[in-house]
């Protein structure tokens, strides 16, 4: 790992830049492309890269085995997974009370 060392002023004018190219599965016929570039901006676009993570790393999936459903399973129509995913991907786009959650 580098280090470096700016002042102040100097921070303000120079940023180290690192181009990464970003893989996606293909959405059907489309390729997914993302370019942090800037210009035309959504916030739409971290859903796919949610899915990409998730998809890699199973971090929901994983966190979901960490609780014990008590639940009469007759009864159940969410998994306890399906409901963590509500809820780390409300918090991630800003839905922080999921009072607009469609069940």
């Amino acid at each position: 790992m580098q280090t470096i060392n700016l002042n102040q002023t100097d921070a303000a004018f120079e940023t180290e830049c690192n181009e990464q190219k970003w893989l996606f599965q293909d959405l059907g016929s489309r390729n997914v492309e993302v370019d942090f570039g800037g210009g035309y901006l959504s916030t739409e676009g971290g859903a796919i890269i949610l899915r990409e993570f998730e998809a890699a790393n199973g971090l929901i999936r994983d966190s979901a085995k960490c609780f014990i459903d008590v639940r009469d399973q007759r009864f159940v129509e969410h998994s306890v997974e399906t409901l963590i995913a509500q809820r780390i991907n409300g918090i991630v786009f800003g839905y922080e009370d999921l009072n607009v959650a469609q069940t």
